[in-house]
């Protein structure tokens, strides 16, 4: 699991954690999101084909198609209430949580970190010239 902490979701806070996560795990080869205007504008899409990354959306007010996802938020959030029994000062806590989330046993079935790492698992393309070129 990996969240960034961001003032307001829009398309530049979508841009700059795409691009965090992508100097981690490299370029994907798709993308699945909701239908959020923070997803869906130019900016983003333009970003994306830029990218050669393919954006594929989810039905609206379809929660199972993001299920997996919708799930981790709902730990996440509850984690974070737990530990202040409110969201207030979460971006101060939310490192050491996800931290904590990852780490966790899960009888036997994939971390979250190692189901994110699946997700993301692609080549990653790096550009090389040489002199002679």
């Amino acid at each position: 699991m990996q969240a960034y902490p961001v003032a307001k979701a829009n398309q530049a806070s979508t841009i700059k954690a795409l691009t965090r996560l992508m100097a981690s795990y490299g370029t994907p080869e798709v993308i699945e999101s909701d239908q959020g205007t923070h997803f869906t504008g130019a900016t983003v899409q333009k970003w994306a084909e830029d990218n050669n990354i393919e954006w594929r959306f989810h039905l609206p007010y379809n929660p199972t198609g993001a299920g997996l996802i919708e799930r981790y938020n709902g730990i996440l959030k509850a984690a974070l209430k737990a530990d202040s029994h409110s969201l207030q000062g979460w971006t101060k806590r939310l490192y050491e949580t996800l931290r904590d989330l990852n780490e966790r046993p899960r009888d036997g079935r994939p971390s979250a970190l190692r189901m994110l790492q699946t997700t993301w698992a692609s080549p990653l393309r790096i550009q090389i010239t040489s002199k002679d070129t």
